[in-house]
């Protein structure tokens, strides 16, 4: 079938227009909701891809790539996931870009709370057949700090099927 491109026009002298992709306010009920889906594909081909990339500029700093939820008395989830499979799953990446300078760094955080801030958990699955699972945190320098009144938990979790539990192994890297 055909392509289908919704873009605004080139500029050369000034700015060029924006695209919104919205839908409609309610006052007494529920806005509705926008689904971006590629289609799905048969035969032993790659499914279709999606992506968002912002716009580049080389004179200058890059556009920005902002994922948010909706603000509330409670606001909603924001999730990043692979779909499940039945041989392997997807990785999940969160990197970074390479640079001759300095690159930018990934900061994992929850928000502040008046009352009980968020936790922040890094968790390699449990599986059945008691191969390895590994969390792993190298460079030139890891940091592990808890604010005040809280605490830093580092183990191995329990064994399950009388598997025997991990290891923990803190140690240094080797010299030259």
């Amino acid at each position: 079938s055909g392509d289908v491109v919704v873009a605004t026009g080139s500029s050369l002298n000034g700015n060029t227009g924006h695209l919104a992709l919205a839908s409609g306010s309610s006052t007494n009920g529920a806005a509705g909701d926008i689904s971006l889906t590629a289609g799905t594909s048969a035969g032993k081909v790659t499914g279709a891809s999606l992506s968002f990339s912002a716009g580049e500029n080389a004179d200058a700093t890059g556009g920005a790539v902002s994922v948010r939820s909706g603000r509330g008395r409670q606001s909603g989830r924001v999730q990043i996931a692979s779909a499940s499979a039945r041989e392997r799953s997807g990785a999940v990446q969160i990197i970074s870009g390479t640079s001759t300078t300095s690159s930018g760094s990934i900061v994992l955080a929850s928000g502040n709370s008046k009352g009980k801030s968020g936790s922040v958990t890094i968790d390699a699955g449990s599986n059945e057949a008691g191969k390895q699972s590994a969390v792993s945190l190298s460079g030139g320098h890891v940091s592990l700090v808890a604010s005040s009144a809280s605490s830093v938990d580092i183990r191995s979790t329990a064994a399950s099927r009388a598997i025997a539990s991990g290891s923990v192994r803190v140690s240094t890297g080797s010299a030259m």
